[in-house]
């Protein structure tokens, strides 16, 4: 790398860092952490999702899926349709779960306690996977 890649690199870790404990002085609770007292524009939660939605999953393995499968691989993924669909008919029905910071907050307001325990484990499991496949493909990527 190059002087000047190594200088942006590290500018702008300077200004991730300066930007985080700005902000990170306003933050009393758990819930100005988790929601920022509500003060987020509809442009940056549609960002939060699309970067939460696109990964390598979707960048390597939907485009090997269709390289092998053809353009019918792709039609069946429905892309930005999916959140379309979302926005318009489930939405509405999440009023029940208001004040609720994750998913395991909305499984105990359904089911109590062992939804919660339950959705614990489950979401453990899938983060334990998603990041032994992650260094999977990295390693094979690498080889």
């Amino acid at each position: 790398m190059h002087v000047i890649d190594i200088s942006i690199i590290i500018s702008f870790l300077i200004a991730t860092l300066y930007v985080g404990l700005k902000s990170g002085k306003n933050i009393k609770t758990f819930s100005d952490y988790a929601i920022g007292d509500r003060k987020f524009s509809d442009f940056a939660i549609f960002c939060t999702v699309a970067a939460t939605a696109i990964g390598g999953t979707t960048v390597l393995g939907h485009v090997g899926k269709t390289y092998t499968l053809g353009i019918t691989h792709l039609l069946g993924q429905w892309g930005p349709l999916t959140y379309f669909i979302i926005g318009c008919f489930f939405v509405y029905r999440f009023g029940n779960y208001y004040g609720c910071y994750s998913i395991g907050d909305v499984f105990y307001k359904s089911y109590g306690m062992p939804g919660k325990l339950l959705a614990g484990i489950i979401g453990s499991l899938y983060t334990i996977l998603g990041v032994g496949l992650n260094l999977l493909a990295m390693g094979t990527a690498i080889s």
